[in-house]
């Protein structure tokens, strides 16, 4: 008795854990994207189609890495992709890059943010080049030099600021960089972005990029705490002739500008291979520490984290538009989508697919990019209708599609 009792019990509490499970359909994917990259269409569209389904076609041109025409040719309730094109040359008119920014950072940061706990989280600042093969298109400033890269030297270049919580990253704004904008700028913007949201970082990690005196003096400033990758330059006074020796360990350093100077702590972390990517030998790391207390290894393990932010760029490239226009705004606008696609892939992993339980809480990605991506896709096919024909201009003189026909000259029977 008291056997079928327990097993009554647990089939109960199982059938409870079911009852609370979530079916998320192709439909509910569509709409939640497309609401969320509707405020960015500020254009009014005149004509039978809804802007509705122009903000589908841009997901579609992003799930699929293509240009807009060719999206709007995948579905037949769509229009013409010249229309679509003729109207998103009409968004630089009505927003500016500044307005544009504000609007995609707002979206990305209530996505985020509405799973937010705590205050203090760990950020991480980054640069990204997108390759450009061209002109700009009003200003020579547009464009910013950076090594080779996909045979060109030019580049789009956008800062974005993430946020890390248990391994995953939350993208909390994006700002274009143009050729003479100073880094400090940028990461003043970040910074005041975080105190908006009244968030306190834990530890921020830059890129080499951004190792200057003028940043390091806004950190000082702010009192914030920072890890920073440092440059190996300099085989007698600079960086590259500290990167030697067998151990860790960490030094003072004065790094040097012109006539400026800043004195800096410096961890030197010495790393061997072992093998490991095909390669032997000891590869050196410096970093330079802000207002943190870290061992040189720990500060390696830690730093590692923030290469989550090129793995996040390799995902914004997966799902980002391709097009050969100009404009500054519309290169954004991709840029702007792709993230919110990645933001919202993520909140859906963190909210309907993350096990909540007591202690260690762990972050798994049961619900994979291509996996969403693709319920994305077939929500707008669903909608708008899938092409299962096309017109001919004129006839073959041997229609090898007619089944008799190819039977006679293939020598192949119908199936």
């Amino acid at each position: 008795m008291g056997m079928k009792r327990d097993r009554n019990d647990s089939k109960n509490r199982f059938c409870r854990k079911a009852a609370k499970r979530v079916s998320i359909t192709h439909k509910d994917v569509r709409d939640f994207a497309t609401d969320l990259i509707l405020p960015l269409l500020t254009f009014t569209f005149a004509g039978r189609f809804a802007l509705k389904i122009i903000a589908m076609i841009l997901l579609l041109a992003s799930a699929y890495k293509i240009t807009v025409n060719q999206a709007s040719n995948k579905v037949k309730k769509s229009p013409k992709g010249g229309v679509i094109r003729y109207h998103l040359r009409n968004l630089r008119r009505e927003v500016d890059l500044e307005q544009l920014e504000n609007k995609v950072n707002t979206i990305l940061q209530r996505l985020a943010c509405s799973l937010l706990s705590r205050r203090r989280y760990e950020f991480a600042v980054d640069l990204v080049y997108i390759p450009y093969h061209g002109k700009h298109q009003k200003d020579k400033n547009e464009i910013v030099r950076s090594k080779a890269k996909h045979g060109t030297t030019h580049f789009h270049a956008y800062a974005t600021l993430y946020i890390i919580v248990l391994g995953m990253r939350f993208t909390l704004a994006v700002k274009y960089v143009q050729k003479k904008t100073p880094m400090e700028d940028v990461v003043a913007f970040m910074l005041d972005t975080i105190h908006h949201l009244d968030l306190k970082p834990k530890c921020l990690y830059l890129d080499k990029g951004f190792y200057s005196i003028p940043v390091i003096r806004l950190l000082k400033r702010r009192h914030i705490p920072a890890v920073m990758a440092a440059p190996a330059k300099g085989k007698k006074k600079g960086i590259k002739s500290l990167l030697r020796g067998r151990k860790s360990r960490i030094v003072s350093y004065t790094v040097r500008s012109g006539s400026d100077s800043e004195e800096v702590r410096l961890a030197i972390v010495c790393k061997y291979s072992k093998g490991k990517y095909n390669r032997k030998g000891a590869f050196y790391f410096a970093y330079v520490l802000i207002d943190v207390n870290l061992a040189p290894q720990i500060c390696y393990e830690k730093y590692r984290k923030r290469f989550g932010i090129e793995t996040s760029y390799r995902i914004m490239n997966s799902v980002r538009a391709r097009t050969t226009s100009r404009s500054p705004e519309l290169r954004l606008l991709y840029v702007a989508i792709s993230l919110i696609l990645q933001n919202a892939w993520v909140y859906i992993n963190w909210s309907y697919m993350r096990e909540r339980k007591q202690g260690v809480q762990e972050a798994k990605e049961r619900l994979t990019l291509d996996s969403f991506i693709n319920l994305i896709i077939e929500g707008i096919k669903d909608y708008l209708g899938v092409v299962r024909k096309v017109f001919t201009v004129n006839h073959a003189k041997i229609d090898l599609l007619n089944p008799a026909v190819r039977c006679v000259y293939l020598g192949v029977g119908t199936i």
